[in-house]
């Protein structure tokens, strides 16, 4: 485990940093909760998430983020989720630090059309274990990483199980869209994937029978 502290001044979104640590080579993304960076350290490669907490049109969160996100992973590991490894956590300084897994993200597994029915296969199988615990995964393919062997779920954001929320009736659909997600890649423009923004809600139209296919699996 790494230690000493994270100079996080030193390492503001979209820009490469150094600091007496670990060099940051690469911004990942942004989400609902935080920043993450590619970092280096020594001759391997890490992730560090960094929290925000920006306004979101379908997020609210009260509470200490880099403590809930470690109880999740927790949990997440117990009940048989792949997630990265979770190296360090600081709650003062606002990070966390977890395993690199290299792969393609959801959205560029679905804009290329490699989603397989073992990809699915195992978004059910984590939707049913995290069900029989009383709660659902974001479900929204950037967060969830594909290497050639298995599905990793690259967050560690958890929320009380709903019907509105679950796989079968909101996440899955995006996993349908290639086009959209195709687009989406390019322009960044979340109308390409929902078809109600404010909410989250993912476009359904036209992918009816794709999805009806996979949810035989449930």
């Amino acid at each position: 485990m790494m230690s000493a502290s994270i100079d996080l001044k030193k390492i503001p979104p979209k820009i490469l940093a150094k600091t007496e640590r670990f060099e940051v080579s690469e911004f990942l993304g942004k989400g609902k909760s935080g920043y993450s960076f590619l970092i280096l350290f020594g001759s391997g490669e890490f992730v560090l998430k960094v929290m925000h907490n920006e306004p979101n049109p379908y997020y609210n969160f009260s509470g200490n983020k880099v403590e809930y996100e470690v109880r999740s992973h927790n949990v997440l590991e117990e009940i048989g989720i792949k997630v990265p490894v979770l190296l360090e956590s600081s709650i003062e300084e606002n990070y966390l630090i977890k395993e690199y897994i290299p792969g393609l993200t959801g959205p560029e597994v679905i804009s290329n059309g490699e989603v397989t029915d073992d990809i699915i296969k195992s978004l059910i199988f984590y939707s049913m274990n995290a069900k029989t615990k009383g709660f659902n995964l974001d479900y929204f393919p950037a967060n969830f990483l594909i290497t050639s062997r298995e599905l990793y779920y690259i967050d560690y954001e958890i929320n009380p199980y709903s019907e509105e929320w679950n796989l079968e009736n909101w996440g899955i659909w995006y996993w349908a869209n290639q086009q959209g997600f195709t687009e989406y890649l390019k322009t960044g423009d979340p109308k390409l994937i929902n078809e109600d923004i404010n909410k989250g809600i993912p476009v359904k139209r036209g992918f009816e029978d794709i999805v009806k296919n996979w949810l035989q699996y449930f």
